[in-house]
């Protein structure tokens, strides 16, 4: 990811690596692997085909990245049945002819013609020296043919081999010998290890990883000798006189110093060397300089800096620079280890910059200093004193200039504080009477909302998702988009912020920051930002917190605050979830680990925390005066947003939520949905909730007198019933919903894999226009199939307690049993399936599926559970259905029972699901169970479709 600090630093690094890579050239090889059988695939020339390989051939197959020998079994049409062995296991694969090769630069098997044509003999080539070509025949025999007498095509290709024994030989010496000391590259790593064996332009090498030894083969290009130095050559002087095969050890500004075979080191000016290597050692850096560009180092030992580990990024200190490297200590746990990393994989935290030059725009003034942060205008800077200077960007080399004008800067994380925490919470009232007679705001507060529809899109980086979307205020209100990079994304990881106009289809980047954070909220007011550290990982769990101060439409932010949350919650993984507001002056209102807190950042003190909460979660009023939250011992109440003071309670529990002019209140229970109005009667307005789905942390709210929304669904007040849905379409994944007077804000990503994702933003009157004429042509009665006087067939044979069973719950919803009914309940008793379970011992005495690793732990069984279950249907499609039994996923088990004893329990005929049988005694047609209709949000604006409209007749 680049930053003015990263953009540099990169281009350093850049610039140290292309050195790093032609010194490479001068002192390393090229895998140039020109062995026989490569150069005969190739060829087309020679007109009689045989099979290249054949039954019993001892080959090597590539398997993923690596060479395996093994047999061939068979060949046919260019596919090879390949067995090997694997960690003691035989294996078989089929595998293509361009992925099997004969061991030491040996050929495949093909015809060998003199230059006459008579000659012929079907032979694999095994070697050749100046004059002459050996092959292997049929028989097993060998025949030694002069290169001159084959066949033309045939001379070519032989010719173009290296002669047998010098395959290896670039530069005039072979780059590895048996025994060096060298480092091999490991996917990323490079690992010391020993030199083996040489083969064809590859070796065997001795080397440990993971704390176990291993024996691997690589190529030249893959083997390195540490240090910077570099593998054997021929080295001469300028006349070609002198020559030694040596390696390279170091250099000075005027001398380099060569190893030679006998490990004597000799040292020689560069200036008697022969020309070309005169032209590669000019590109080499110094020794002890390696780091340096431009005469600065770009690390420096004792530096604070964070090290690539996997994914993740550890903190480290810098103990030691080595050449294009550095010794980092970090700790590992609880282990305090001493690592080498390449330069790549180390960065200064923080977004902060490497060791270099600033100069100004004059030239006259130099300073070596490290890049900490930016704004608008100046860049700070951390001098080789330990003080830091304010530099205006203006007043910066051109060059300088333009790389920090043109690179990403990440904000930096802002330092760790500790909120001042009150000694009591906030108790509730207690024994209160539920009255609803408080006299709340009868409006917004808000400045002002959309008055028009408007939407728009723009290009994401590639890989990034939307995770926050934040309305503000004002005659032309704005929208905050958050971004956040994918995790299986390689590129440059980031959380952005972007302002949006979505009734100007416009868009601005705003700051960005470090790729584990979470944009949370916004406030124009407070010219404050939330944003919320997560750990890296599949669960994002949330570690802390961070303020910055930044004024609406900036591109820069100021880092503030940033705090720890507590690790004792109550959920894991992603239900430690958080909810966090900005509230008046400068106060956050916070829910996290079934609490809520007001923090307040001028005295940076938790003004209150409101504890044993059924979840960690609140519904801000629009007012944002007033929150409610629901309580684990039952009912919801509501909060004086500044004091924490509770000010209504009230026994019910559900989804809260208020209208949208804040004058009344409601909630979406189990089984009803209650609205208040504020300064009214405490007795509430009751509305059936049929199919409404809402939880306790639902997004809802009164639209009008008219229509309710919660999360996704528009519930009708008059035919009290969820009749419509908005929901993504055309591949457009909604990241947020949000009702504001009588629109809905809407975003959402469209991502294409390959392309950058494009963000949507839209803003619409709901419901609209054609939803409501839709809406209106259907009355609630015809889009119900069950209801208290509706008849219903039974398919309820075997034991009697069944159909008692069911009889009694159909009686309890007035409903009658009715033989040439539609609407068919089908209920049963009776043994499933025989399955084999497996189950595994835990570290206590229960047995669950899976697999424990403890030997012996393991015992399967034959279990035919008994099963029970009742459905019902409306011309065989489904309505509602209940079951229980079915294998036991966890046994508790006691001393004295055993494994089957206590399944067998399973297997017993029972009917206890009939003694009590509860039916919801409504139901809806089963293209009704979602509502009328849906709208799909997509880059072309909503998109209709209606289930059905005429009511369903009987057949």
């Amino acid at each position: 990811m680049l930053t003015p600090y990263n953009d540099l630093f990169v281009s350093v690094f850049r610039s140290l690596f292309f050195r790093l890579l032609i010194s490479c050239i001068v002192f390393s090889v090229s895998t140039s692997q020109s062995v026989w059988a490569q150069s005969t695939r190739r060829s087309s020339a020679n007109t009689q085909s045989i099979d290249p390989v054949r039954a019993g051939d001892s080959v090597e197959a590539k398997i993923l990245v690596d060479w395996i020998p093994g047999t061939i079994l068979s060949y046919q049409n260019g596919m090879a049945s390949f067995e090997y062995s694997r960690n003691g296991r035989v294996e078989l694969v089929e595998v293509p002819i361009d992925k099997l090769r004969f061991p030491n630069g040996e050929g495949h098997w093909m015809i060998w013609r003199n230059a006459s044509g008579k000659v012929k003999h079907e032979a694999r080539y095994i070697a050749r020296d100046e004059t002459s070509v050996l092959i292997r025949k049929e028989d097993g025999s060998e025949l030694m043919m002069p290169i001159d007498s084959l066949a033309l095509d045939l001379k070519q290709r032989v010719k173009s081999i290296p002669v047998t024994g010098k395959e290896n030989m670039i530069d005039g010496a072979e780059p590895v010998r048996v025994g060096d000391r060298v480092q091999v590259r490991s996917y990323s790593q490079w690992i010391d290890g020993i030199v083996k064996r040489l083969l064809v332009g590859e070796a065997e090498v001795d080397f440990e990883e993971h704390g176990r030894s291993a024996t691997k083969t690589f190529r030249f290009n893959d083997i390195r000798f540490p240090n910077g130095e570099g593998h054997w050559r021929q080295w001469s002087d300028k006349s070609g006189a002198f020559k030694i095969i040596g390696r390279y050890i170091s250099r000075t500004e005027t001398d380099v110093t060569i190893r030679k075979e006998d490990e004597t080191e000799i040292t020689v000016p560069i200036s008697r060397l022969a020309p070309s290597l005169v032209k590669l050692l000019a590109v080499t850096p110094v020794t002890g300089k390696e780091n340096m560009v431009d005469g600065v180092n770009l690390l420096r030992v004792g530096d604070n800096v964070q090290v690539r580990n996997g994914s993740r990024w550890d903190d480290g200190v810098i103990v030691e620079s080595l050449p294009g490297a550095a010794m980092v200590q970090r700790r590992e746990g609880s282990r305090v280890t001493t690592e080498r990393f390449e330069l790549k994989n180390v960065r200064y935290p923080n977004g902060e910059g490497a060791w270099q030059k600033w100069t100004d725009s004059t030239g006259n003034s130099v300073i070596v200093a490290r890049f900490l942060r930016r704004n608008e205008t100046h860049v700070t800077l951390l001098k080789e004193d330990g003080k830091t200077v304010s530099v205006a960007i203006d007043r910066l080399d051109a060059k300088l200039k333009q790389k920090i004008e043109q690179s990403i800067t990440i904000t930096p994380r802002p330092e760790k504080v500790e909120f001042a925490m009150k000694p009591k919470t906030v108790s509730f009232m207690g024994g209160s009477s539920g009255k609803m007679q408080l006299s709340l705001p009868d409006s917004m507060t808000q400045e002002s909302v959309w008055t028009r529809d408007a939407g728009f899109g723009f290009p994401l980086t590639h890989g990034d998702e939307i995770s926050a979307v934040i309305p503000l205020t004002g005659e032309d209100p704005g929208v905050v988009v958050g971004t956040f990079a994918s995790t299986h994304f390689d590129g440059d990881r980031l959380t952005r912020l972007y302002w949006t106009k979505p009734t100007q289809q416009k868009s601005i980047p705003g700051p960005s920051f470090q790729p584990d954070e979470r944009i949370v909220d916004y406030s124009a007011s407070q010219q404050r930002l939330i944003t919320m550290q997560v750990s890296e990982g599949h669960w994002e769990q949330p570690i802390m917190f961070c303020s910055y101060r930044l004024k609406e439409g900036e591109a820069f932010a100021v880092p503030e605050y940033a705090w720890e949350i507590a690790e004792n919650k109550e959920s894991i993984g992603r239900g430690s979830s958080y909810k966090a507001r900005l509230v008046g002056d400068s106060q956050l209102l916070l829910a996290d680990g079934n609490s809520v807190s007001l923090y307040d950042f001028s005295s940076r003190a938790a003004v209150f925390t409101i504890g044993n909460l059924r979840d960690n979660h609140f519904t801000l009023h629009p007012s944002k005066k007033y929150f409610a939250v629901n309580r684990r011992d039952g009912g919801f109440s509501i909060h004086d947003t500044e004091t924490g003071l509770e000010v209504v309670a009230n026994p019910e529990s559900g989804g809260i939520g208020f209208s949208q002019d804040g004058s009344q209140l409601i909630c979406v229970g189990d089984k009803s949905i209650s609205i208040w109005k504020f300064g009214d009667s405490p007795e509430p307005r009751v509305l059936q909730k049929r199919n409404l789905h809402a939880s306790a942390k639902s997004s809802i709210t009164l639209l009008d007198d008219k229509w309710i929304w919660a999360d996704s669904s528009i519930y009708s007040i008059s035919k009290e019933i969820a009749i419509w849905n908005y929901t993504g379409g055309d591949g457009v994944s909604i990241a947020h919903r949000e009702i504001i007077g009588d629109r809905l804000l809407v975003s959402g990503t469209d991502r294409n894999y390959g392309e950058p994702s494009i963000a949507y933003v839209g803003i619409a009157k709901v419901p609209h226009k054609s939803a409501i004429e839709k809406m209106d042509k259907v009355d609630t009665e015809s889009m119900i199939v069950l209801k208290p006087g509706s008849g219903i067939r039974i398919d309820a044979a075997g034991d009697p307690r069944i159909r008692a069973g069911v009889l009694k719950a159909i009686a309890a919803n007035n409903w009658h049993e009715d033989p040439n009914s539609e609407i068919v309940l089908s209920a049963s008793a009776k043994q499933g399936k025989t399955e084999q379970v497996t189950y595994e011992r835990s570290s206590s005495s229960r047995f669950g599926f899976g697999r424990s690793g403890i030997p012996g732990s393991a015992e399967t069984i034959s279990v035919t559970p008994w099963m029970q279950n009742v459905e019902i249907k409306f011309r065989d499609t489904y309505v509602w259905s209940t079951a229980s039994g079915g294998v036991p996923q966890y046994l508790q088990i006691k001393e004295s029972e055993t494994i089957s004893e206590v399944v067998s329990k399973a297997t017993q005929p029972s009917y206890y699901l009939f003694e009590n049988l509860g039916i919801p005694a409504e139901m809806l047609y089963p293209q009704y169970r979602d509502g009328l209709g849906k709208t799909s949000i997509t880059p072309n604006g909503f998109v209709d479709r209606v289930f059905e409209i005429a009511p369903i007749k009987a057949k």
